[in-house]
């Protein structure tokens, strides 16, 4: 059991000691952190290509934190274990902001002074002694500071009147506030959290509440989370939380703590609206296997961000939105068990935690909100169609973050590869995908997802891929149709692609309903080339028909006749007929005067003639044998043509 020594108590009281700020209201976005500076990214990408120092694997990371909630800062140390990986480790490197302060270094128990803090970053301490390849050693950092308030990866707000603060590191905060490495190739083993706060305070972080000790007039939070964990999902909120717990049972003798941090003055709304996370648990579980931190909790903290972040074991959540709650729940198995390997695919994490939101919908719901949410991400897929769903530049955070391409469209592919393979091909490739153990608790690359869709399906996904998340845009669709003589229906799919550089979008099957005969008929094309043509012996004339019914597919399309047997001026009824037709004309532009002609599939004229100001107009079929007929009419400059059948 950790004890502070009389010294470090004494310190606190003076670090503790100070004023309310004037009352912030830094509520922003994780799509919209607009602030970061593009060129401290650049330099600092540069420096970590060209830096040695970084060739370790971390092992461990433990943290002591002092923090007062009324104050914007933050004090404490960071020690890391690390097992050296590169033959000569001379230096040792970890990523830290310069509106951070070092008070001291420690290796091997003594203070090292040999260290330099270049701007942007890193700091780079020179090692005493090389240690060898492959062991295992460590070094402390102690360190305090006001982190920069530009990048707002901590956070020092209030919430009526009572303070808070919070962290938001995604996707190159981390370093804001601690000292760590930064790399999405390198998860912890596991960590420790101290957080000393205020008695009225509590701490919510990742994985197990171990302890709490009181100090005095301060209480100190101790957390342990026993699973890999990349920086970026480390996260700790400190105010005066209410608390309340619940069970989920995985199965009768199987069940996990699931806790919840949240404002007192909010804690009966958040009650009432509790109830969504058990259906996502259970959903997420049956789907992709059990939770992946079950040994430890599932937890909520409410805080002053306008969204949701989903750090590991504790999603900070702004409230118990269904689809905010969801959505970040579903990052604890893509983004946090399984997490990109470069920003480049943040889809893997966003793009799979919307479209998890959207089947939870689905599944939970009901079929018409699950219809409107999905139509809602379908249109947001269209907005920025010169993006493509890979991020080619990664020093953009609004870029990593584009709700359209990152999230709506990167969902829809999701959408369509469902579709394309239906529920029990698709959930497997997930959940193999998700389990891989090359894979779990570690780092995934698209190309990494797109091998498990080969691997149970035995096709390449290839084109697809590249199509969907490497191109930009999507197909747009002229579909032409008319009916010839023996009344079979033509349809022609004619493709203009966004990307100049796609031949062809490869895309599902794509589901036609045709409405003929006073029934409908579902089918589904193969539009694998840019230029398809189908033909449907449907022996009647068609009313109408419907592309994509259920919008699974990210495409637009534009129906045109060839010619006009389609419209709905113009209506023949019975169709087909014995004894007699009737001929309804609703435009008014063609009830003044006009002629017509009923000719046979040979085109030779059975009938002929004029009227004038009528809307309806009967036709005997007696002497008509049976076959395909004609009806043409002509009024002024407009033309229109009709089909009907004369039966026996």
């Amino acid at each position: 059991m950790f004890r502070l020594p009389v010294l470090a108590c004494l310190l606190m009281i003076v670090f503790f000691h100070g004023t309310i700020h004037a009352q912030q209201s830094p509520y922003i976005c994780k799509y919209q952190l607009s602030q970061m500076n593009n060129l401290l990214l650049k330099k600092k990408a540069a420096n970590k290509t060209l830096s040695a120092q970084f060739n370790y694997d971390v092992k461990y990371y433990r943290a002591h934190w002092y923090i007062n909630p009324k104050v914007d800062s933050i004090r404490g140390s960071v020690m890391t274990v690390f097992k050296v990986i590169d033959s000569y480790l001379s230096e040792i490197s970890f990523d830290m902001d310069t509106a951070l302060h070092v008070d001291s270094i420690k290796y091997h128990g003594k203070e090292l002074y040999n260290y330099s803090f270049p701007n942007y970053g890193p700091i780079l301490i020179k090692l005493p002694l090389v240690p060898l390849k492959n062991s295992i050693d460590s070094i402390e950092i102690f360190y305090h500071g006001q982190p920069n308030k530009e990048r707002r990866g901590f956070v020092q707000d209030y919430h009526q009147g009572a303070p808070i603060v919070w962290t938001l590191s995604e996707p190159y905060y981390a370093n804001d506030w601690w000292p760590c490495k930064q790399d999405l190739d390198d998860k912890a083993d596991s960590v420790d959290i101290s957080v000393t706060v205020p008695k009225y305070c509590k701490v919510g972080s990742n994985g197990k509440l171990l302890e709490v000790i009181p100090i005095d007039t301060f209480l100190t939070y101790h957390w342990h989370h026993a699973y890999p964990i990349t920086p970026y999902l480390v996260g700790i909120t400190v105010t005066n939380y209410s608390e309340f717990s619940t069970w989920f049972k995985f199965e009768d003798n199987d069940s996990m703590p699931v806790l919840n941090y949240v404002f007192p003055e909010d804690e009966a709304r958040w009650k009432q609206d509790y109830w969504s996370i058990n259906p996502g648990l259970s959903i997420y579980s049956k789907l992709f296997g059990k939770y992946p931190y079950w040994k430890e909790k599932y937890g909520n903290a409410e805080f002053t961000f306008s969204g949701g972040q989903e750090h590991q074991t504790m999603s900070f959540v702004r409230n118990f939105g269904f689809s905010l709650v969801l959505h970040e729940m579903a990052h604890q198995w893509f983004g946090d068990k399984v997490t990109c390997n470069s920003w480049q695919d943040i889809w893997l994490n966003e793009g799979f935690a919307t479209y998890c939101e959207v089947i939870t919908n689905q599944m939970v719901l009901g079929n018409d909100i699950y219809m409107a949410v999905k139509r809602s991400k379908r249109q947001g897929a269209f907005q920025l169609p010169y993006q493509s769903v890979s991020v080619l530049d990664t020093t953009s955070v609004d870029r990593i973050f584009s709700a359209p391409t990152t999230y709506d469209k990167a969902s829809m592919v999701l959408h369509m590869l469902r579709f394309m393979l239906g529920d029990t091909v698709f959930f497997k490739t997930l959940y193999d995908y998700i389990n891989d153990p090359s894979l779990a608790f570690s780092f995934a690359q698209t190309q990494d997802l797109r091998k498990h869709f080969e691997k149970n399906t035995g096709r390449s996904f290839v084109k697809f891929f590249d199509d969907w998340i490497y191109k930009t845009g999507y197909p747009t669709y002229t579909i032409t149709r008319q009916q010839d003589a023996a009344m079979d229906l033509i349809l022609n799919f004619n493709e203009t692609p966004y990307d100049p550089s796609v031949s062809h979008y490869e895309i599902p099957l794509v589901p036609v309903r045709i409405w003929s005969g006073g029934k409908s008929t579902d089918t589904l094309l193969n539009v694998d080339s840019a230029k398809k043509k189908f033909i449907f012996p449907v022996g009647h004339i068609v009313d109408s028909i419907k592309v994509d019914l259920n919008e699974d597919i990210l495409f637009k399309y534009q129906i045109q006749d060839l010619d006009s047997s389609f419209g709905n001026q113009v209506f023949l009824a019975p169709n087909p007929a014995n004894d007699y037709i009737t001929l309804e004309i609703k435009d008014p532009t063609l009830q003044t005067a006009g002629d017509f002609i009923i000719a046979d599939a040979l085109g030779r004229i059975i009938l002929n003639g004029n009227y004038k100001n009528t809307s309806v107009r009967y036709f005997s079929l007696t002497n008509f044998t049976p076959g395909i007929y004609i009806l043409y009419l002509h009024s002024g400059n407009t033309k229109l043509t009709r089909k009907f059948v004369k039966t026996q």
